[in-house]
Formats: C-alpha cells, sequence, structure tokens
C-alpha cells in the first residue's frame, strides 16, 4: 500500500530520463480541491518549455471527464513527441489522457479502464432525460478517441465501455491501448481506488475508503494569477447553497 502520491510534479532533469517528466499521480479534477486539473498541465508545460520529448508518467483512478479532455487537447497541441509511461493505473478519465501518447508504454503490473460516463444529477424527468442525453454524447466522444488510438471497430470499444473493462498490460497491448510493456514499478504505484467507485475491479486493485487519509498528495503547481488559498473564502464560494445556484444557473443556460 503506497504511503505517498506525488500529485502532479514536474521534473525538468529527470535522473532517471533524458527527456523532461509530468507525474499525473492523482485524481482528475478541481485544482481548488487540490486535484490535477488541465490548468495543472499548462503550467507545467509552461515550467518544462522547450523539449524534443516529455515523459508523461500516469497513476491515476481517473475522475473529470472534461478536465481530462483538456489536458489531452494540451499534451496534443504540444510540439514535443508525447510519451506515456503508465505506471500504475490508468482509469477512467486517465486513461482518455493516456490516449494522447505518440507512444504508450504499460508496466507489466499496471492496468487500463474504460468505462461509460457517470455522473450525480436531481430535476424533473426533463431534465433528467437532458441528462442523459448528454452522457450518451461524452461516452461518444470517449469512444471516438479510444477507436482513433486503437485502431479496434467502434463496435468493439463501446462495448468494452459499457462493460467497465480492465485491461492488463498485455491486454492493453493486443487492443492497441498501449504500444508496449515494460518492467514491474515500484510499491508507491501500486493501484489504488476510492472504495465503490467501480464495479468490476479486478484482483490486485485495492480499494481504500477515503483516497486522500491514506496518502499525503501534493499540491499542484501554484498559478502566478491565482491568490493566496483562503480556508473562509473557498468555504463561502463552495457552500452547499452557492453550488446548488450555480448548477441550477448551468441547468437553465443549458434548456
Amino acid at each position: 500500500m503506497p504511503k505517498t502520491i506525488k500529485g502532479l510534479q514536474v521534473l525538468k532533469n529527470a535522473g532517471t530520463s533524458a527527456n523532461p517528466e509530468i507525474y499525473i499521480y492523482d485524481e482528475i479534477g478541481p485544482g481548488y480541491w487540490g486535484l490535477i486539473d488541465a490548468l495543472a498541465i499548462v503550467d507545467a508545460l509552461k515550467q518544462i518549455g522547450d523539449a524534443q520529448e516529455i515523459d508523461v508518467r500516469i497513476n491515476s483512478p481517473g475522475g473529470d471527464v472534461f478536465e481530462a479532455s483538456a489536458i489531452f487537447n494540451h499534451l496534443r497541441e504540444h510540439k514535443a513527441k508525447i510519451n506515456i509511461k503508465i505506471d500504475g493505473l490508468a482509469a477512467s478519465a486517465a486513461s482518455v489522457i493516456a490516449m494522447v501518447g505518440d507512444k504508450i508504454e504499460i508496466a507489466s503490473n499496471a492496468m487500463i479502464m474504460i468505462h461509460e460516463a457517470w455522473t450525480i444529477v436531481w430535476g424533473n424527468k426533463n431534465e433528467l432525460m437532458k441528462t442523459v442525453e448528454l452522457l450518451g454524447k461524452i461516452d461518444g466522444n470517449l469512444i471516438n478517441t479510444y477507436v482513433e488510438r486503437t485502431g479496434q471497430s467502434e463496435a468493439d470499444v463501446k462495448a468494452w465501455v459499457e462493460a467497465e473493462t480492465w485491461f492488463t498490460a498485455k491486454e492493453a497491448v493486443e487492443k492497441g491501448f498501449a504500444d508496449s510493456i515494460t518492467g514491474t514499478t515500484v510499491e508507491d504505484s501500486a493501484i489504488v481506488v476510492p472504495k465503490g467507485r467501480y464495479r468490476n475491479c479486478p484482483a490486485g486493485v485495492s480499494q481504500v475508503e477515503s483516497h486522500a487519509k491514506i496518502v499525503t498528495l501534493a499540491r499542484p503547481p501554484q498559478r502566478p494569477d491565482r491568490q493566496p488559498d483562503n480556508t473562509a473564502t473557498l468555504a463561502a464560494m463552495y457552500s452547499p447553497s452557492v453550488v446548488a445556484a450555480r448548477v441550477r444557473a448551468v441547468k437553465s443556460s443549458l434548456s
């Protein structure tokens, strides 16, 4: 069981690689929750600057699909060759990020998981139907991303997504989700997911009650334009009533 997770780290002169390295060793989500968001990756790329190749190391249970899509696009648009190295797990939204690799390597004891998008929603039947339609569109985008990278048929990928499929390293290479297998990873890259999040977790995947309770997360790099954290201000900004009001405003804009 890992004692620490690196969160997001940038190593410009990595000791084991001639290339700069970005570690995505946490959940994908809002930066104000201490998770890895697209802006953190933008900052990481700015820190690296010019580079011919960048190694992006992944050990993540996934998270927000829109943040993952934005990360995918920022990495794809960078002029450097992007080498993806899956050290432990690239699940859910993290598997989307992995597909950006010009080269994708997976450790022999690592896994990739793909599944349908899901969310939490409330409201009347019309609002629920709109959410179902939106989830269908998201799934379509995910399937297209996997099909483009793997060369597999849309029907096969759709079936894997609907079934919540976990690929071993060997299966990932066979299906085109990775290009090659590397050696066994170290203990700190053990596969850990929040308990109850996924329905088909295989043996070897540790499910924990609270991801944050057993690990120490490194916060993403502070953006120059971001004010220092203020607990009272953040509590007011993200109180249940304020969040509910923002959700209502978004729903109204979509109607």
